[in-house]
């Protein structure tokens, strides 16, 4: 399963979201990909077993950012 998200700002109320959505969900392999920005809850990801993708676009609009 893929969560594509802009950031992972630990203030972030989507990245929180995100993060407790697949906490609750243990039985499934998860792949997060980060378009830009920070990637301040990336540890957090990883230790519920999620992978965490930098796709380290240059903007949202990065037409490669998804490349």
């Amino acid at each position: 399963m893929l969560h594509l998200i802009s950031t992972l700002e630990k203030a972030g109320g989507a990245q929180r979201l995100l993060l407790s959505i697949l906490a609750g969900l243990p039985q499934y392999r998860h792949t997060v990909a980060v378009l830009t920005g920070a990637l301040e809850l990336r540890s957090e990801l990883e230790a519920i077993g999620a992978t965490v993708l930098d796709l380290r676009a240059r903007s949202l609009f990065d037409p490669f950012g998804v490349w």
